[in-house]
This record gives C-alpha cells, sequence and structure tokens, in this order.
C-alpha cells in the first residue's frame, strides 16, 4: 500500500513539476532502462527489444520511470513463460 501511495503521489506532481520539456531520444532512455534492470532480466532469463523509438519532448527522468515500469511490469507478470517483452512507438497523424 506504501509504494502504490508513494506512486500516487509522484504522478501527481508531473504536472506541477517546473522542469521545461526538452528532446529526449527514447532510444538512449530504452538503453538506459536496460542497465538498470539488467539483473532482473538475467534473474528471469527475459528477452527485451526494441523497435527504432522517437525523440520525444518531454522529462527525461518522467520517460525513464515510464519505460522503467513498463518494461518491469512486462517481466513480473509473464507468467510461466519466460519473459519476451517488445518496445515500439507508431506515428497517429501529427502524434
Amino acid at each position: 500500500m506504501h509504494v502504490l501511495i508513494m506512486d500516487w503521489l509522484a504522478y501527481s506532481r508531473v504536472e506541477s513539476r517546473v522542469t521545461p520539456f526538452t528532446p529526449v531520444s527514447l532510444n538512449e532512455v530504452f538503453d538506459d532502462d536496460l542497465a538498470l534492470l539488467s539483473a532482473s532480466i538475467e534473474d528471469t532469463g527475459a528477452e527485451v527489444t526494441c523497435d527504432e523509438l522517437p525523440t520525444v519532448s518531454g522529462d527525461r527522468s518522467q520517460l525513464s520511470q515510464l519505460l522503467q515500469n513498463l518494461i518491469d511490469n512486462g517481466i513480473k507478470y509473464s507468467g510461466d513463460r519466460s519473459p519476451r517483452v517488445h518496445v515500439s512507438a507508431e506515428r497517429n497523424g501529427d502524434e
């Protein structure tokens, strides 16, 4: 419960941050996050891959936290199978 409350508090601060958004390479963020999650990836025998990811305007630390959480959840909730996590991005008009 403590973790859930702390996550909600962190989420609530997203829009109150004063740091201006800057261009962030999601490929670099992905690579950094893989290094941070390497122990979990090795322990589970997970396969974590990605397509070419875009550069987006945002807060690097928040984007890193987002990717870490998505990858970590994919590893944790894979059931009995060996985890396979693939990250990709798709353009939708100007988005």
